[in-house]
């Protein structure tokens, strides 16, 4: 009995993936260029190309059917640098994604060129400030640097000209300009 239960849950989920991806390629090949049908046919190409890759039109498949079956929030929270909370608009009773800044559900947006805060009020509607503050401009430039920072000191780990093993913080310390590990140091 509880082989075939087993046996029948692994053959839904089988089955229920199996058309989900039937359903997700039928909407990606039905719908055809998005970019062309909101902007229209005399878009340029670099238009087209820019606003591909708001939507994330832009992305590999495999992303877009995952962002599709599982929603992308997940990835915008880390992309994003303040933590996100979801909050019910009363308008519409839908829940709007809202950045959570020192306690101040915000949001931004470009309008004629300049970019508007947004902040949450209780009562669901939000106040419109025309600029940002030199504080809260120096926030998110701060944010943008340490994350391109990260993601260059990632890609730079630095690996021994002899034996291509990662150089260790100990070595790299005593030997700042030393493209060699610690090991062939004290070979060499």
């Amino acid at each position: 009995m509880a082989r075939f239960v087993l046996r029948s849950v692994i053959s839904t989920i089988v089955t229920m993936l199996l058309v989900s991806i039937a359903l997700f390629l039928l909407i990606e090949v039905g719908s055809g260029d998005i970019s062309v049908k909101i902007l229209g046919v005399f878009a340029t190409p670099e238009q087209r190309a820019s606003y591909r890759a708001q939507l994330g039109v832009d992305a590999p498949v495999w992303q877009r059917y995952i962002d599709w079956l599982i929603g992308n929030d997940w990835r915008v929270k880390r992309l994003v640098g303040y933590p996100l909370v979801a909050s019910i608009n009363p308008q519409t009773g839908e829940a709007d994604w809202w950045a959570d800044v020192d306690g101040q559900l915000t949001r931004w947006k470009m309008e004629e060129g300049r970019l508007l805060t947004l902040r949450l009020q209780e009562d669901g509607s939000a106040i419109v400030e025309l600029s940002m503050t030199e504080e809260e401009s120096n926030i998110l430039i701060q944010h943008a640097v340490v994350d391109i920072l990260q993601k260059q000191m990632e890609s730079m780990s630095r690996t021994c000209c002899d034996c291509e093993q990662v150089i260790d913080d100990e070595t790299i310390e005593k030997y700042p300009s030393t493209e060699m590990c610690g090991k062939c140091l004290s070979e060499g």
